[in-house]
Order: C-alpha cells, then structure tokens, then sequence
C-alpha cells in the first residue's frame, strides 16, 4: 500500500520499519506518539514516516526510531521515555 519494494528493514521493540528503493521510509506496529497509528497507537500496516522526505539511513531502537533524511537531517520518533528522541521526555515526532 505505500509503493515499496524494501530495501533494507530493521526491527524494534514493538515495531518494524523499512526503506523503500526511492529513500521513503514505512513504519508499522507500535508507533508511540505517530498521529497516523491506529488505535493506541498500533498500525497494523506499513505507515509512511516523514511525508515526501527521503532517507538514506534508519535504524530501531527500544520503541524509537531514527532516520537521516537525504539532506543531512537527523529525525526521531516515538516513545520518549529518557530524550531519545531529542526532545523533552514524552512520546514525539
């Protein structure tokens, strides 16, 4: 449903996220604090992460993802436990 083939995946503490040939990136099972999640917060299908932007590197942590986008851009997303994802403690994108 997101225009994939994949890439390269990586699996996470709940959740799995893929890169897609064009440098798209799709998430899906526990995504803390995405809008787009279903439910609280399950989505039971891939997710595409970050709008248009594209990227070239990701990896999944414990209920967290990171991505770099093409242009050099660091983006974290979900749970927030400790400021994994660089903002104040709370679940964010």
């Amino acid at each position: 449903t997101t225009g994939s083939p994949w890439t390269a995946a990586a699996v996470g503490h709940g959740q799995t996220c893929a890169l897609a040939a064009s440098g798209a990136l799709d998430c899906w099972g526990q995504l803390w604090g995405d809008p787009l999640a279903w439910g609280p917060n399950i989505a039971p299908y891939p997710v595409r992460m970050g709008g248009d932007r594209a990227f070239i590197a990701f990896a999944s942590g414990g209920g967290h993802d990171c991505g770099i986008s093409a242009d050099g851009f660091v983006y974290c997303w979900g749970s927030n436990n400790w400021g994994q994802t660089g903002r104040a403690p709370q679940l964010s994108w």
